[in-house]
Parts: C-alpha cells; structure tokens; sequence
C-alpha cells in the first residue's frame, strides 16, 4: 500500500482500455473497476498480490506505458479471461453431461418399472382369459375327452408347463384316479391313458392336507394343487415346470399366482357336472363304464393276487331286450335300461360297484365275496327286477308298462386264471348256460 498500489490500480483501467474503440473502453472499464473494488478479477480469478505491486511498478514509475503496451496487457488478460471461459463450458459441459445420466439413468428406472407392470397386466389377462375358456369348454357340454384335452392346454399354456396331469377323486370309494394328461404338446385320457406310469410324487399329500405343494427338483418345479368346491376335494392338479435359467422363485412365485386365480374355474368345472363321472359312468343309466370295468378289475385282480382274497364278477343280460326295443321303440328300450340298472345298483353292498358292460349287459364286481356270496347277490338282483314295471316314458301315466327278465352268470377268480380277460370269460360263458337254460335264471361258473 505505501507503494501507492491502489493509486496505481485506480489508473490500470483507463490504461488498459486506450486506444480502444470508445463504447469498448467504458464496458470494459467499468468491468475492471468493479473487479479490482471487490478484489478479484475478470469472471472472479482472483488477483495474487503480485500483480497489484507489478501494476504499481509500471504506473508509479517513469513515463506512462504507451498505448500499444496496455493493448498487450489487456490482450493477455482476455487470454487468461478466455480460459477461464474454457474451463467454465467444460464444467458446464460436465454438469449437463451428468443431468444426462441422470436423466437417462431415471428413464430406464421408469422404463423397467414400466415393463414390470405391463408383464403384471399381462399376466392378469393371461389368467381372466384362461379362466374365461375353462369356462367356456366346461359350458359347451362337450364330451369328456374334449372337454379335459381344452382344459389341460389352458393350463399348459398359462403356466408354459411340461406336463399337466389331472386326478380325480371317486366318489364312492374316495381314491384318487389319474384321468388325463398333456406333455409335449402330446394328450392322453381314459381310457387309454395308463394311470400307474404316471408319476403321484405329493398327489396324496396334497389332497389330505389341502394346500399347493411346491418342490423343486434341480432344474424341474413340480406345483400340486388340490382342486376343492365347498370344502370338498374333487381332484389334484399336478404340473411340473422348467426352471432351468430362469429365476426359480420369481418362476415358482407367478405360477402359484396363477394356479390360485384359475383353482376355483378347474374345481367348479370338474364339481358340476362332475368330469370324474363324465369320465368313468355311462350317460344313459349312470353306471360305471365298460372302459372302467377294465382298469378297476386289473387292479382288484392285482390285490387278489397278492393277498388271496376272493374277488366275484356277475354278468347280467336283460331277456329278449330286442324285442322291447322292436315293440315300444328305442325310447322305452333306454327306459327299460335306465329302470334295470337302477335295480342293480341298488340291490348291491356298498362296496360292491356296477358297470354297463354293453348294450343290455350289466357287469357287478363284488370284492371280498365268494362265489357262493356272488350268486346270493345275483339272484336278489333277478328277482327284484322279475317284479319290478318300468313304465316306458320315465314313470308317466300316459307311457307303456314294460316287464323285463335277466340272465345271469357267476364266476369267482382263481389262482390258476391268467388275467381279468379270464374272469370276465368265466362269467360269460356262465350267461350262455343261463340263457341256454331258458333265462330268467341265474348260473354260476364251473
């Protein structure tokens, strides 16, 4: 200060600005001095001391610079003003580049957000859709092997499944029975569908304790869900998944959801009209099938087998059935077959079970009975329906009274027969003795 800087300062900027053009040398002095009041100086560089004693030096000494010395000066200082400009657009550059990142960085957080609900939303119509053409095959009446096959692909398709199979819980004995089942693309059902290959891992276990059972096997899910309608279990529905490279929860997780959202369709489908006994029974006298027959007497003859138990068959053959057919019409021969088969069912034990064997035959498998129990049986059954009148419109007044008699043969499984084909053999050949005989009798086997 003694040196007279600031006295040498006041004068820089007039001495800077000479020989400037005139509207220049006032902006641009009254720039520095504002500068120099606040002690920094263009675009805030701060003056180092320095420079105010090199400024007191060259304005307190000797003649005054000439004009082309303070155009250097002020040329060197727009230079040094001029960096600080390149280093206030690269920070500027700088921080737009990073509201850029962050602006992107916010976009993409959205964008995924986003795609996670669009996939939410499109699950949740993958799933009404399904349950909308459950709905829609089950109301169709369709037959039952359709029926099942459109079913199972709905499920297949919602979850991506590899396999799907349906169990079906009978009624009469509470047993689980494997109805249907669809993998690769490839469907099978009774009665072609062979329910001892495939596999019952937690098929049990899920129907007794009433919950979705989830088990992973290395790269395969397996999800068993009981199907229940008013507290009821009607079936078990079994379907594994593949997990390999995909996230086993969140696979696990979106599966499940689904399964539960189309639990009640399935279960109110198979509950009314039951597709088990659309499955197993006759539609005309509600008996078990023909193609029932055959898978329950393989697996009765199996138990025999291996635990010596007795195991009867009766065969029943309703008398000159033709002839009610030719006399009253095809429509009192369904009657007369609806009337016979009520006579049989409930004549039988409760653990016996009654099958329409075909046409006019009605088969009856009694486990646990000995011949002679079987003939007792069928001779109970020949003459209730000896006494019973069906009348040919379902009961009516205005239909015929129609009177039917029925042969019927007896046969008892032994160790020495090969297989059901020669029960049902033995029992047929005693039917040909009853009708040989004069029918409306019963006669057992050899």
């Amino acid at each position: 200060m003694a040196l007279g800087v600031p006295r040498a300062l006041a004068s820089l900027p007039r001495a800077l600005t000479r020989g400037l053009p005139r509207a220049w040398s006032r902006g641009l002095s009254r720039a520095l001095r504002r500068a120099l009041r606040r002690g920094r100086g263009p675009l805030g560089l701060s003056l180092p001391p320095a420079a105010g004693v090199g400024a007191a030096f060259l304005f307190t000494s000797g003649p005054r610079l000439p004009a082309l010395a303070g155009t250097l000066l002020a040329l060197a200082l727009l230079a040094l003003a001029g960096a600080v400009l390149l280093e206030w657009r690269d920070s500027l550059r700088a921080a737009a580049a990073r509201r850029r990142e962050e602006d992107l960085s916010a976009a993409q957080q959205e964008a995924a957000a986003l795609s996670t609900e669009v996939r939410r939303l499109q699950r949740e119509v993958d799933v009404l859709a399904a349950a909308r053409e459950i709905g829609l095959v089950v109301n169709a009446d369709n037959e039952f092997r359709e029926v099942l096959e459109k079913v199972l692909r709905v499920v297949e398709d919602l979850l991506r499944a590899e396999e799907v199979a349906l169990f079906l819980r009978d009624r009469s004995s509470g047993a689980l029975e494997a109805v249907a089942r669809r993998a690769s693309g490839r469907f099978e059902a009774l009665p072609d569908l062979d329910g001892r290959r495939l596999d019952r891992t937690h098929v049990a276990e899920a129907m007794e304790g009433r919950r979705l059972l989830r088990v992973a096997d290395g790269t395969r899910l397996a999800l068993t869900l009981p199907l229940a309608v008013e507290h009821e279990v009607v079936g078990v529905l079994r379907t594994v998944l593949d997990i390999e490279g995909a996230r086993p929860e969140e696979r696990a997780a979106e599966a499940e959801r689904a399964l539960r959202e189309i639990e009640r369709h399935l279960a109110l489908a198979i509950k009314a009209p039951s597709l088990y006994d659309r499955a197993v029974r006759d539609g005309l006298t509600g008996l078990y099938s023909r193609r029932h027959l055959d898978n329950q007497l393989a697996e009765f003859f199996a138990i025999a087998r291996r635990t010596g138990k007795p195991i009867s068959l009766v065969m029943v053959d309703l008398d000159h059935f033709k002839r009610v057919n030719d006399t009253h019409g095809h429509a009192a021969g369904d009657a007369v077959l609806r009337g016979a088969a009520e006579v049989v069912a409930g004549t039988i034990r409760g653990y016996d079970t009654a099958y329409r064997y075909g046409g006019e035959e009605i088969c009856v498998l009694l486990p646990h009975a000995s011949l002679e129990e079987a003939v007792k049986t069928a001779e109970r059954i020949r003459r209730t329906l000896e006494k019973r009148v069906i009348h040919s419109n379902g009961g009516g007044e205005c239909g015929a009274k129609i009177s039917v008699t029925a042969s019927l043969g007896v046969a008892q499984w032994s160790p020495r027969m090969g297989g059901p084909a020669d029960l049902l053999s033995a029992a047929d050949r005693a039917l040909y003795k009853a009708k040989e005989g004069g029918r409306n009798r019963t006669v057992a086997a050899d």
